[in-house]
C-alpha cells in the first residue's frame, strides 16, 4: 500500500477531517489534502509522520477500529489492552513502510494470543456457510485470476472434516496470499474450521515456501502462528533451490478434494485455478505430494511447555559459532555460577532446577566460545526501581512456577558486575542495554550452526525452534543490523561499561 492509502483509511476509520488532523500535527490543512489525494509523497519530516500515528492511536480505541487496522496490518488481533503507546509505534512503522520480514513477524508474534482470536464471538462472529450436497459439486471445476481462487477455497468449506483424529490435510504454496488476506469472512471461517479440526487430532502437513523467495518464508511463518501454536502442523522444507519461474499450491483433502494451481513467478495473478473431488485423481495429487515431501526437511518445531523446550537452550549453548540475541530480562549464559547455585538451593520445583543447572553447567564452556566466537546480546537492562519491587524475574523471562525467583539487589549486582567482566575481558562478547520502551515481549536467539529460537515471553508461552537457514540468517541479519543502529563498537562499548558502572555503584550504596 502507498502512503496515500495508508492516511485515507486510517482518516476513515477515525472519521477524522483534513482540518482536525492539520490541527493536531501542526501543519496547514492544504498539506494533508495534497497527502491524501497523492500529490505530495510522505513527509520526509518524519516528526509529522509521528504526530500522525499518535493521533491515529489515541482515535482509535474501538474494538472495530481496532479490529480493522488488525487486519489490514495482518495482525491476528490488538486488544483493547494493548497501550496506546505501543499501538502508535505499530502504525508509525506501517505509515514509514517498514517491511523487514523478521521484524513483522516479531511484531505478530508480540501481539497474538496463542489460540486463534477467530474463535471470539465478538471480534468474528460466525458466518453460516449454506451447505450444499459434496455429490452435487462437479468433479472438476476450473477457477481464474483471484477470485476464482477465492471460490475454489469457498467451495471447499462444504466439505466437512468427519473423522479430525486420523485426518491429515497437506499444504504447499510459493505463491502469494494475499488474494486470501483481502477476504476476511472467507480467512476466518477457513481458519475457525481448521483450527476446530486440529484441535481434534486432525494434523497438516505443510511444505514451506522456496528458500529464494525470503519474504515468503517468514511471511508463511507469521501467518501460520495460529496453527503452529497448536502443536498439530508439521512443516517442511525443500533444502535446495528451486526454480523461480514457476510457482505452485496445492491444498489436498485426501479422499475428499483437491485445489491445485501453477503461476509463472511467485505474483503472477492470472493463473487457473483447479478444483477436483475426482477420487483419481485426488489420489495421484496425494502421492505426488509424499512424493515431493519425501526430498524435504524439519522447518521448525513449536513447544508450549518451557520444561520441553530447555533441550533447545541446551542445543545453542553448546554449539560452535557466532551468537545473537535480543531477551527480556538480562541473558541467561551471563549468570555468575553463584547467583545459579543460589537458586538452585531455594526452589524445590524439578524444572526449574534443570533450566538452572544447564547453565550453570555450560557456564565454563560459554566463557571458553567467547574466546573465539562473537556473542552480541541485546539485552532489557531493568531499572533499579524494579528491581526492588520485585518486578523481574531471574533467568526465565515468565512465571512457570509460583517458587521463580525473581531479582533482588544483590541478585542484580553480581549479575551486572558478571557482564562487565566480561566485556573487560571478552572483546568478542557486545552487550547492548535495552531501555523500558524498547524492552521486547519476545526473545530472539539465533545461531551460527543454524537455530534460532523465538519465543513469546506474554502467556500463554510459545516456543518457536526454527531450523530453515534461509529463516535464521534473515533472523541474524535482522540483530546485527538492530546493534549497528543502537551501535555496539569503539565509543558506544565504552559509554556503555560507564553505565553499567554507575548501576553498580548504586547497587552497592543500596546494599551496603
Amino acid at each position: 500500500m502507498t502512503f496515500q492509502e495508508k492516511l485515507q483509511f486510517l482518516m476513515k476509520i477515525t472519521q477524522t477531517s483534513n482540518k482536525e488532523l492539520a490541527e493536531n500535527i501542526s501543519v496547514d490543512p492544504s498539506l494533508i489534502s495534497l497527502l491524501r489525494n497523492g500529490r505530495r509523497k510522505m513527509p520526509q519530516n518524519l516528526s509529522h509522520v509521528r504526530k500522525m500515528a499518535a493521533y491515529f492511536a489515541r482515535h482509535c480505541s474501538a474494538d472495530y477500529q481496532r479490529q480493522a487496522i488488525a487486519e489490514m496490518l495482518d495482525i491476528a488481533a490488538l486488544r483493547s489492552t494493548i497501550p496506546v503507546d505501543r499501538l502508535e509505534q505499530i502504525l508509525f512503522d506501517w505509515l514509514c513502510g517498514k517491511e523487514d520480514p523478521v521484524y513483522r513477524l516479531l511484531n505478530v508474534l508480540a501481539e497474538t494470543p496463542v489460540s486463534d482470536p477467530v474463535s471470539s464471538p465478538s471480534l468474528c462472529p460466525e458466518e453460516e456457510i449454506p451447505r450444499v450436497e459434496t455429490s452435487q459439486i462437479p468433479e472438476y471445476q476450473f477457477f481464474y485470476g483471484d477470485s476464482g481462487r477465492r471460490e475454489a477455497l469457498h467451495q471447499s468449506l462444504h466439505f466437512p472434516i468427519d473423522d479430525p483424529a486420523s485426518a491429515e490435510f497437506l499444504v504447499i504454496s510459493d505463491e502469494s496470499v494475499n488474494w486470501l488476506m483481502s477476504d476476511y469472512p472467507l480467512r476466518k471461517n477457513y481458519s475457525r474450521q481448521f483450527v476446530q479440526a486440529l484441535e481434534k487430532g486432525m494434523r497438516i502437513r505443510q511444505i514451506m515456501p522456496s528458500m529464494n523467495l525470503l519474504s515468503r518464508c517468514v511471511d508463511s511463518v507469521r501467518q501460520w502462528l495460529p496453527l503452529y501454536a497448536t502443536g498439530q502442523v508439521d512443516a517442511y522444507y525443500y533444502p535446495r533451490l528451486r526454480d523461480g519461474l514457476y510457482s505452485r499450491s496445492m491444498l489436498i483433502l485426501p479422499g475428499a478434494y483437491a485445489i491445485v494451481s501453477t503461476s509463472t513467478g511467485p505474483d503472477y495473478k492470472e493463473h487457473i485455478t483447479l478444483f477436483s473431488t475426482n477420487p483419481r485423481l485426488v489420489q495421484e495429487l496425494t502421492k505426488e505430494f509424499y512424493s515431493l515431501l519425501s526430498l524435504c526437511r524439519p522447518a521448525l518445531r513449536v513447544y508450549t511447555d518451557p520444561k520441553a523446550a530447555c533441550n533447545i537452550f541446551q542445543k545453542l549453548l553448546w554449539r560452535q559459532g557466532e551468537m545473537l540475541q535480543m531477551v527480556y530480562p538480562l541473558s541467561a549464559p551471563t549468570t555468575p555460577p553463584e547467583l545459579l547455585k543460589d537458586c538452585i538451593a531455594c526452589i524445590s520445583d524439578d524444572g526449574l532446577t534443570d533450566v538452572f543447572r544447564l547453565y550453570l553447567e555450560s557456564s565454563e564452556a560459554f566463557e571458553k566460545k567467547l574466546q573465539q566466537n562473537t556473542f552480541v546480546d541485546i539485552s532489557y537492562l531493568p531499572p533499579v526501581k524494579e528491581v526492588l519491587n520485585g518486578e523481574v524475574p531471574l533467568i526465565i523471562p515468565y512465571r512457570i512456577s509460583p517458587e521463580q525467583p525473581c531479582y533482588t539487589p544483590e541478585r542484580y549486582l553480581l549479575h551486572l558486575r558478571n557482564i562487565l567482566r566480561f566485556m573487560e575481558e571478552y572483546e568478542n562478547y557486545h552487550f547492548l542495554p535495552l531501555e523500558k520502551e524498547t524492552a521486547p515481549s519476545y526473545n530472539l536467539i539465533t545461531s551460527e550452526s543454524g537455530t534460532a529460537m523465538l519465543i513469546k515471553t506474554s502467556q500463554p508461552v510459545l516456543f518457536l525452534e526454527i531450523d530453515r537457514p534461509v529463516i535464521v540468517q534473515a533472523c541474524q541479519e535482522y540483530l546485527y543490523h538492530l546493534a549497528g543502529q543502537m551501535g555496539y563498537k569503539g565509543i558506544f562499548r565504552s559509554k556503555i561499561k560507564s553505565k553499567l558502572k554507575t548501576m553498580i555503584q548504586e547497587l552497592e550504596n543500596l546494599t551496603v
